[in-house]
């Protein structure tokens, strides 16, 4: 199954892994230095979901919306428990969103990152 894919591949990558595609030489795979460090402290404010993290040493806040804890489990979550338990249960996904965010540049150290539906793999939602 797609989902099934996408996770496994979050999960190889946020624990160090880096896949290499395809460049004459053929496709592989790598370890790579690690320099996201999160807490498994999750926290919610209203409706999201945030996580705390360090990119290289500066602090991140991640936010979570609603919108996205329901649409990666296809569901309506009703309480704030309901929400942090996905989170959990889907952690590498969000923390390569997040890393992946970092990296864009869009945001500085110590900001707030708010995770979109477009900032995760396709086949994810």
């Amino acid at each position: 199954m797609r989902n099934n894919l996408v996770s496994i591949v979050n999960a190889l990558e946020a624990a160090g892994i880096a896949f290499i595609p395809e460049n004459g030489e053929g496709a592989g795979v790598r370890f790579r230095k690690v320099e996201l460090e999160y807490s498994n402290t999750v926290k919610t404010r209203d409706h999201d979901v945030l996580l705390s993290v360090r990119y290289r040493g500066e602090p991140y806040r991640v936010v979570i919306p609603r919108e996205v804890t329901d649409d990666i489990d296809r569901t309506n979550y009703r309480t704030s428990d309901q929400r942090v338990k996905a989170v959990q249960n889907h952690l590498p996904i969000f923390l390569r969103a997040a890393e992946k965010v970092i990296l864009s540049g869009e945001y500085g150290a110590g900001k707030e990152i708010i995770l979109h539906h477009d900032q995760f793999p396709s086949g994810t939602f």
